[in-house]
């Protein structure tokens, strides 16, 4: 008999259609209601994206393998429901950076807000559940692992050579996505509700992308081009190709030659897009767009996307730019951004970061420019503002669609490992935006922060680490600018899930942390609910 082993996954919606993923252990049909799939292999992994259409109000669903019911998993949680979304209001869910922890009594940080959120849904009912849930980036990390994929990668190969228990080879990729979303509660959480992806940098491995000289030095590793490709192969089908409606899956060309059992055409698509490294990802776009009731929701790929060959450093190459400038002007009473990396960063963060990139394009020269490349490594200094250009074309951009009828702005970003609202107060030239413009950052889900990210965070948002950032920005020969910003709430240096709901009577958003004490669901705690429009 067939195996589930991952999933009942809900993907992609619009309006009444979803996408329900799965992964099996063998090659089989997969059935839910009227609709079937035939799965596709990859890698010796079996895989099936089921087009659902015809949503109504939330209703049960099974999956059937080859004829024989495997889900519900009849581990006590409610049965899996599909529904269309709403048209006039949204309620999304979002997050990023997930570790694999243990709990530890009186410990927070080991406590993930992801299954605390799901278990809530779980004993509130359907009622509960958000309309989508959008994950930031980091949803596996590729470098550390997880305790079962280490155990896994041990028994397989020794784990004294230069990757060490690094996730690696794809099928221990595939370990790695199955532990971080196989717990019953998160399992059930995303049979549920719409899930939309983006990665950061550690599907792959840590400060991916982060310059030009970290490029070429990874480049030249021996095992680097290995990594790359698989972990590129193991993000696309487990959560690229989600993110797709079926017409555009279908377009895909690594996704078509699966399905023509052409496996090896596949991932020599995934093996030109690992060599193509500092020159963006043209015709190989991980960014896309979805309508979502009264937002247009755009997800920026920030990581592979970005151009830093030749001494050029742009976050976006001119294929995600041209989707972001067609989506500014597209009809929606909201517009929301998701990048992984935030655009808006604490003011003191913002002017080291602008310091750190000075010194590295020569300001001080070639010692300097060294000095300066070692600490952007260092500190992960490879935030918006680090590509100047970029950073100003998507303030502009941002300004284009606040210019509009519209009744919010809003980008949604994590990475950073602390949470915040910031708004824009004014724009460049001084004048006040005409939309309210917000940056949201909720990161992380669950990870287990140390004293001194805490400590040091805490020292670059109070008032005397606004004053070191301003003076770093105006050494690092920042033009003055009248550019404001300023946190409407936050920031909080907790594991934190938060809610963003739009409607005709405007927006708002909940950030809840972990906390300590109950059981399980009732660990989440509301640091802070206002209102955005």
């Amino acid at each position: 008999m067939v195996r589930l082993l991952l999933g009942p996954i809900v993907r992609a919606a619009h309006r009444d259609r979803a996408a329900v993923f799965v992964e099996t252990d063998a090659p089989c049909e997969v059935r839910i209601g009227p609709h079937s799939a035939r799965t596709v292999t990859l890698r010796g992994h079996h895989y099936a994206f089921v087009a659902v259409e015809g949503l109504g109000p939330a209703a049960t669903y099974t999956v059937e393998l080859d004829g024989k019911q495997v889900w519900p998993a009849g581990d006590g949680f409610p049965p899996s429901v599909l529904r269309a979304l709403p048209s006039d209001r949204l309620r999304l869910a979002f997050g990023s950076c997930r570790t694999i922890l243990p709990e530890e009594d009186g410990d927070a940080d080991r406590i993930d807000a992801l299954r605390e959120f799901a278990w809530r849904c779980a004993s509130e009912g359907h009622e509960a559940l958000p309309d989508v849930l959008v994950l930031l980036g980091d949803q596996v990390y590729a470098d550390e692992g997880a305790p079962a994929t280490r155990r896994f990668i041990r028994r397989r190969r020794t784990d004294d050579g230069p990757v060490g228990t690094q996730t690696h080879t794809f099928a221990e990729f595939a370990v790695l996505y199955r532990e971080a979303w196989s717990d019953p509660a998160v399992r059930w959480l995303l049979s549920c509700v719409p899930t939309l992806m983006i990665f950061d940098d550690h599907e792959i491995i840590d400060n991916w992308n982060t310059s030009e000289p970290w490029l070429e030095e990874h480049q030249a590793k021996p095992w680097w081009r290995e990594r790359v490709t698989n972990g590129l192969a193991a993000y696309w089908i487990y959560q690229h190709l989600g993110n797709f409606l079926p017409e555009e899956r279908d377009a895909d060309a690594a996704f078509a030659a699966l399905r023509h059992g052409d496996e090896s055409v596949a991932f020599d698509i995934f093996d030109t897009r690992a060599t193509h490294g500092a020159h963006g990802t043209k015709g190989a776009r991980w960014s896309y767009a979805r309508e979502l009731g009264p937002a247009r929701l755009v997800i920026l790929d920030s990581r592979d996307g970005r151009v830093l060959a030749g001494g050029q450093r742009h976050m976006l190459d001119d294929d995600e730019w041209e989707l972001l400038e067609s989506q500014v002007n597209a009809p929606a009473p909201y517009l929301l951004v998701g990048t992984s990396l935030p655009v808006l960063l604490p003011s003191a963060v913002h002017g080291l970061e602008q310091l750190v990139a000075a010194a590295c394009a020569g300001r001080w020269g070639r010692v300097g420019a060294r000095i300066g490349e070692e600490v952007r490594q260092a500190g992960q200094f490879n935030h918006w503002i680090t590509f100047p250009e970029s950073f100003t074309r998507i303030l502009q951009l941002l300004r284009t669609a606040g210019d509009q009828d519209r009744e919010g702005v809003i980008v949604l970003s994590g990475d950073v490992h602390f949470s915040y609202d910031a708004r824009v107060r004014s724009w460049p030239d001084g004048t006040a935006p005409r939309t309210p413009t917000h940056q949201l950052v909720s990161s992380p889900l669950c990870h287990d922060l140390h004293g001194t990210l805490i400590g040091g965070v805490r020292a670059l948002v109070s008032r005397p680490g606004e004053y070191v950032g301003r003076l770093a920005a105006r050494a690092a020969g920042a033009p003055r600018t009248a550019l404001q910003w300023g946190f409407e709430s936050g920031p909080w240096l907790q594991n934190v899930i938060s809610t963003l709901d739009l409607g005709p009577e405007g927006a708002s958003v909940r950030f809840e942390c972990t906390r300590t004490g109950g059981a399980p669901g009732e660990r989440l705690e509301a640091v802070a609910e206002h209102r955005l429009t």
